[in-house]
């Protein structure tokens, strides 16, 4: 009886499976990889990991492409028949080689392990079915080799229900000869056979596109040196297995943000970064759910004069090489653990395509991957994008207050991606305005956008004669060098490049004008801030108060020489301001400062009281 019992029992395991093993590996072979690079890229995730956690120094990466001739309808043509990932990041024991190819078995599961790049045990099983049909995958510790694989038809048949028992075997000398690296004591080779779900057909196209996509992924590592990552391609001269050598590059870095060197950028951009930063990164902290934090970090940068001269980037889309290149890295650049998940491109104008010459990369680790989404293919971020809570709401009939509270009240995830969305929306309104300052025109255009400048630099001269203030003899004592170090450095401060914000001070002092305007994100409840240096009249709008969005932002007239009549007005009411406060006395200025800063929390409120 207990006999057939078992037998019942195993009849039940072989027919009532809760998966059928044929039908999940048919559906897990459309798994969703955008391309053959992307499916790379999980297994090179696995090479650098392996080498970090073992303490490597640099881990050798070599991706190898070995073409055939194959025949098609009446004639024979050349295509890749095999790819070979190579790692010597120090192989894996026999449990663990066979542990590799089960689909949700890796040893980043665990919480406490989910430090770096890795974490979901489906990287190299996943990746392989998605490009062919079948892998092997060799490993070897101190000099012993084993060896298992994952057959697809074999599968399908119902002949394999279980990744089989490593084999202890050698690397096939054909494919030791194809490795540039030497073979130590521990290493890794995964051969991807019968390939019927590649992107590319010949290494060119491979290799051209590859590099840029695995540059840009694995930039960090490749400029730290803790990765090095070779492409190889050889031909198969027939069945005595020897190959001839066609083509081998070693991966350069890609980065969207243009500020690193030895990049695959064009030209002498390759050397020399083509944009610099833009002001200070932000920082967001974001809590989780058992109450820790972490912390995400956004940073910006923006093109070089230099670097758009030249380009007609308005009218025909960017004809230099350096535009072209650009513009295949447009979006924002979501980057977890140091390791490149996607670009972005929510927060991109399409119509614009001056958008190429900003960058923005949003960084976080992986105890961030549920709240911000990310894939088990490690392809992208899908909650973080560019979102507008108070569109948002007005779209679900609730206040944005409204919709804040019961946000945060139920720990929803979009908070996290409301707050970092309004700080790059905020950025990119800065970004853009400098990007078209640079196409900007001739003097006179930029005189006329600074007439409420102009117009309170000479009412203060006027009123100078009757109430000379310690400012107008600083004004007057100091030189036009000093004026434009003191410019410099205030533009510097409200996140102004270094490039832009020495422009702008010499056109400042060149013109006469006291006074300047600039917009930043300060932590403040004033609508605006005032400072002076060698005389000049520091004005710095608050883009985090709403009266930027509700009202200032409402002045504004884009794309016209000057501005609007409005604005111009606002800017001569607080120019009034700033020399009201020049003249005061020290009691007086006191008194003043407070009641800015006490009027700007009345007006935060009234304001929100609007938007509700």
């Amino acid at each position: 009886m207990p006999n057939d019992n078992a037998h019942i029992a195993k009849q039940i395991g072989e027919i009532y499976d809760i998966v059928p093993p044929q039908l999940a590996i048919k559906a897990m072979r459309s798994n969703g990889f955008k391309s053959t690079d992307h499916a790379i890229a999980e297994l090179i995730d696995n090479s650098v990991q392996a080498g970090l956690q073992a303490g490597n120094s640099m881990t050798n990466v070599e991706v190898i492409c070995i073409e055939k001739f194959v025949r098609m309808s009446q004639r024979q043509v050349k295509r890749i028949d095999e790819i070979l990932v190579y790692d010597d990041a120090g192989g894996m024991s026999p449990e663990l080689l066979r542990q590799a190819l089960m689909f949700g078995a890796g040893t980043n599961l665990l919480t406490e392990n989910q430090k770096g790049i890795g974490k979901f045990g489906m990287g190299l099983p996943n990746a392989s079915i998605s490009q062919c049909r079948r892998v092997e995958v060799y490993s070897w510790q101190n000099d012993k080799c084993f060896l298992t694989y994952l057959d697809i038809p074999k599968i399908l048949s119902g002949e394999l229900r279980e990744v089989p028992v490593p084999m202890e075997t050698e690397v096939p000398s054909r494919y030791r000869s194809l490795v540039k690296s030497e073979l130590g004591k521990g290493g890794t080779l995964v051969v991807w056979k019968d390939l019927d779900k590649t992107t590319w057909v010949r290494h060119q196209a491979f290799f051209r596109n590859s590099e840029f996509l695995i540059g840009r992924i694995y930039r960090r590592f490749i400029a730290e040196q803790k990765v090095q990552i070779r492409f190889a391609a050889f031909d198969s001269s027939g069945t005595d297995h020897t190959f001839g050598f066609l083509d081998e590059l070693f991966v350069r870095p890609n980065d969207p943000l243009m500020l690193m060197t030895g990049t695959s950028a064009p030209d002498e951009y390759a050397e020399n970064p083509g944009f610099e930063e833009y002001g200070q990164p932000d920082k967001v902290e974001v809590s989780l759910p058992d109450g820790t934090k972490s912390e995400v970090t956004i940073r910006y940068s923006v093109a070089r004069q230099k670097t758009r001269e030249g380009d007609d980037s308005a009218r025909a889309g960017g004809s230099t090489s350096i535009g072209k290149y650009v513009k295949r890295n447009v979006g924002v650049s979501v980057v977890r653990a140091g390791r490149e998940l996607e670009m972005n491109t929510t927060w991109v104008n399409p119509s614009e395509p001056r958008d190429r010459w900003w960058g923005i990369e949003i960084e976080f680790q992986p105890d961030l991957d549920e709240i911000f989404g990310v894939t088990n293919d490690k392809q992208a971020a899908t909650n973080l994008y560019r979102s507008d809570y108070k569109e948002d709401a007005d779209a679900l009939g609730m206040s944005p207050s409204e919709l804040m509270e019961q946000l945060q009240e139920t720990k929803d995830s979009k908070v996290a991606n409301y707050r970092i969305s309004q700080n790059i929306a905020s950025r990119l309104k800065t970004i853009r305005k400098h990007i078209e300052g640079q196409k900007s025109g001739s003097r006179q255009t930029k005189e006329k956008k600074r007439r409420a400048e102009t117009t309170a630099t000479d009412a203060t001269k006027a009123r100078s004669d009757t109430k000379l203030t310690s400012s107008d003899i600083d004004f007057g004592n100091a030189s036009n060098e000093q004026r434009q170090e003191a410019l410099r450095r205030a533009y510097l401060d409200s996140g102004y490049t270094e490039e832009h914000a020495t422009q702008l001070a010499v056109e400042f002092v060149d013109s006469g004008i006291r006074y300047a305007f600039t917009e930043a994100s300060l932590n403040s409840p004033a609508i605006f801030d005032l400072s002076s240096d060698r005389g000049e009249y520091f004005i710095k709008l608050n883009t985090r108060h709403p009266a930027y969005g509700s009202f200032i932002e409402l002045l504004k007239e884009d794309g016209k020489d000057s501005d609007s009549a409005a604005l111009v007005a606002l800017k001569l009411l607080l120019t009034a301001w700033a020399r009201m406060e020049d003249e005061a006395n020290e009691k007086q200025l006191e008194l003043l400062q407070d009641v800015r800063i006490e009027w700007g929390k009345i007006a935060r409120d009234f304001l929100r009281e609007l938007e509700d």
